[in-house]
Order: C-alpha cells, then sequence, then structure tokens
C-alpha cells in the first residue's frame, strides 16, 4: 500500500487547483462590494454632516453663495450612492454566478476524489487478500514442516 498513486492524480489537481482560482475570484467580488459598502456608509455620513455643518452655518449667518454649495455637494453624494448602489447590485450578481460556479468545481472535485476513494479501496482490498494468501501459505507451510518433523521423529 506504500506505492498505490492513484491515476487521475494529476486531473484532481487540476480540479482543486481551479477550485481554489474560484474561491479567490469570489473573495476579490466580495471585497469590492465591501469597499462600495465602506464607501456608501461614508457618504451617507458626509451627507449627515454636511447637513450640520449647513445648519450651524445658517444660524450665524453667511452669503448665499456659500449656502449654495450645500445643496450641490449633498446632491452629489446622493448620486454618488446611487451609482454605487447600482454598482453593487452588479457586482452581486456577478458574486452569485461566480459562486455556482464554484459549486460546479466543487462537484467535479467531488467526483474525482470519490473516484480516488474507491480505487484506493480496491487497491486495498486486493492488497489484504494478497497479504492473507501469503499468511495462509506460510501457515500451509509451518504445518507441512510440522506434519514432516512429527513423521520423521
Amino acid at each position: 500500500m506504500k506505492n498505490y498513486k492513484f491515476r487521475l492524480e494529476a486531473l484532481l489537481k487540476l480540479r482543486k487547483l481551479k477550485e481554489h482560482q474560484q474561491k479567490i475570484e469570489l473573495a476579490k467580488i466580495n471585497k469590492k462590494i465591501s469597499v462600495i459598502d465602506n464607501k456608501v456608509l461614508e457618504a451617507r455620513d458626509d451627507i449627515k454632516t454636511a447637513y450640520t455643518a449647513m445648519e450651524e452655518t445658517l444660524k450665524d449667518g453667511s452669503d448665499g453663495q456659500f449656502a449654495q454649495f450645500f445643496p450641490m455637494y449633498i446632491k452629489g453624494k446622493r448620486a454618488f450612492i446611487e451609482n454605487s448602489m447600482k454598482e453593487r447590485e452588479l457586482l452581486v450578481q456577478e458574486y452569485e454566478k461566480c459562486r455556482q460556479v464554484l459549486n460546479q468545481k466543487r462537484g467535479d472535485v467531488k467526483v474525482v476524489q470519490n473516484m480516488k476513494e474507491k480505487d484506493f479501496e480496491q487497491e486495498r482490498k486486493k492488497y489484504l487478500k494478497k497479504l492473507d494468501a501469503t499468511i495462509e501459505d506460510i501457515i500451509q507451510a509451518q504445518r507441512s514442516h510440522k506434519k514432516r518433523a512429527e513423521k520423521g521423529a
């Protein structure tokens, strides 16, 4: 059993590599989604800060040109959030497709692993059968040797 080699080991390694590459791709997409989520949260915090700053500025009384900045800034942040959410939705769809591909690749790996396990079990049975036959031959040889020794004595 020490010298057992699976014939399709190269195929198994290749499929595991493809599965690993798919996991990496999935992680990259997940990271992009996370970055977008963080940017959206940051933009929402910026909007809250802008409203607070606008209220403070208007309380103190400032000129109208400065006050015009806030609605444009908030409008820009909202547009950024909207675009980011659209981009996030596309990434989520890509993530789902990638996950389906990963599940397919996992299935491909599992098929070859099951084949390897079955092949190993067959080789093990052959080995044990051969070992049993060898042990039986040794026992038969010992019995015949004892019988000859008893007859000769």
